[in-house]
């Protein structure tokens, strides 16, 4: 997995689309944060967005996905992948999770979210044999 880069516009100036991946935390203590060597990560959705342009657009675009994933379809209008996420039986995205963006990764934080390398996150999921 190669972390950093955001997503692409196209020739003609149309947005390009970013391929999200959630993988929920299932290690004894991960509310305290994403730890590489005890986080035993499972994947729980797959969905694309607008991609983010910068690293401001990004940040938004992870809340948006927080946001979803936590009070979509109480609070807020769900989206497909809200709907898809909680048919599916997932718990509310929580801190030590992670989501994929494109090619860069983050866990979820106490506030906000933490950047994470593509080792960190390639390391948990090898341990749990997912990649």
């Amino acid at each position: 997995m190669t972390i950093g880069s955001f997503g692409e516009v196209g020739a003609a100036g149309e947005a390009r689309t970013a391929r999200v991946q959630v993988f929920l935390n299932d290690a004894h203590g991960s509310f305290s944060g994403f730890d590489e060597v005890n986080a035993r990560l499972r994947p729980a959705a797959v969905f694309d967005i607008a991609a983010p342009s910068d690293s401001a657009a990004m940040f938004v675009a992870l809340e948006d996905i927080f946001t979803q994933l936590n009070v979509g379809g109480d609070v807020f209008a769900a989206t497909e992948y809200t709907t898809k996420y909680r048919a599916a039986g997932n718990r509310s995205l929580s801190v030590g999770d992670v989501v994929v963006v494109g090619e860069s990764a983050y866990s979820v934080a106490r506030c906000g979210f933490a950047a994470l390398s593509g080792a960190a996150v390639g390391a948990a999921l090898d341990a749990v044999g997912v990649r």
